[in-house]
């Protein structure tokens, strides 16, 4: 069950035993990593669960086609909207409003909640009665990357599920799966994606990004050297964009960690990044190495906040 989910295996086996026991809770609260699959296991168990077919979810039934089409009208889906980073109580309301309606066309409706730990302290408390008194015919999926987001009452309520990183070789067999051929851009996508498989899409898909990355190596390359100058124009640059600047900076705690190891001997020349480790570790001693993952952590810390890109880039790349 569940073939199109690669790996998850403990989460495929658990949702399949609580269809066929008869014993599907009316809340799941999956949890991981953005890009990591969880969605597409909210529709995969979406599918098994309102499937006509022998095999569950058999893909070919009407209502699979359905849902894989996003227009079957027993299963809603709720995420922020165009142009919004939150989930209002206004769409959790209306999302309510239909729960007491009968299904249209299956025995049950599905409501997936993309992103649960975006909605608003409001939203999740205007959720809350439809979890404590649910419902007959109802099932909820919320997705969520940082639990901590989420109301304790809200995660008491769901059965909780959490996503593991994918394997490298899981990530290769899903770009395979999406054509993108082997060579050097699929090795670096899989090595900056911490396990998520639709962080190696975007890294694809986003040469930008990579730019970015590979400037940043650059930048602090030469801060190493005693060479400060790059780093207010590259503040600058990358200061104008938060979503950017989070994605870099993910990739160089990363870089700096796979860094410590080079520095303690551990080699890997099948790193498509190998060469700039053997170029760093000419400029870079191991307690150097440590203290500016510390400064990168913390500065990842501020990014939960309202501050001015460009100046916190320019103090952390001047502390380096």
């Amino acid at each position: 069950m569940f073939k199109a989910v690669v790996e998850q295996e403990r989460i495929k086996k658990l949702l399949a035993g609580s269809i066929a026991n008869h014993e599907v809770s009316h809340a799941y609260l999956f949890v991981g990593k953005k890009g990591i699959g969880k969605t597409m296991m909210a529709l995969e168990f979406a599918k098994a669960l309102l499937c006509r077919g022998d095999e569950k979810p058999c893909g070919t039934c009407i209502p699979c086609e359905k849902i894989e089409h996003g227009n079957h009208p027993d299963v809603l889906i709720t995420q922020p909207g165009k142009g919004e980073s939150a989930i209002k109580i206004d769409q959790v309301r209306k999302l309510i409003a239909t729960l007491p309606v009968k299904p249209f066309e299956s025995e049950l409706r599905v409501s997936i909640i993309k992103g649960g730990d975006k909605m608003t302290p409001e939203a999740q408390n205007a959720l809350l009665k439809s979890l404590e008194e649910p419902e007959p015919h109802n099932v909820f999926i919320i997705t969520a990357e940082n639990l901590e987001k989420m109301l304790n009452t809200i995660r008491s309520r769901c059965q909780v599920l959490g996503f593991e990183p994918v394997s490298d070789a899981g990530i290769r067999e899903i770009l395979k799966q999406k054509g993108c051929a082997p060579g050097e851009a699929v090795d670096q996508a899989i090595y900056s994606c911490e396990g998520s498989p639709g962080k190696a899409l975007e890294f694809l898909e986003n040469t930008e990004l990579e730019s970015l990355k590979i400037e940043a190596l650059n930048v602090f390359y030469a801060i190493l050297k005693g060479d400060t100058f790059k780093a207010f124009a590259f503040s600058e640059k990358i200061g104008k964009d938060k979503n950017a600047s989070a994605e870099v900076l993910n990739f160089l705690l990363v870089w700096f960690h796979s860094m410590a190891l080079f520095l303690e001997g551990a080699e890997d020349e099948g790193n498509p990044y190998y060469s700039w480790q053997v170029k760093y570790a000419s400029v870079l001693t191991p307690r150097q190495n440590s203290r500016i993952a510390e400064i990168l952590f913390e500065f990842m810390n501020t990014l939960q906040y309202n501050v001015n890109l460009r100046l916190q880039w320019e103090s952390a790349l001047l502390k380096i």
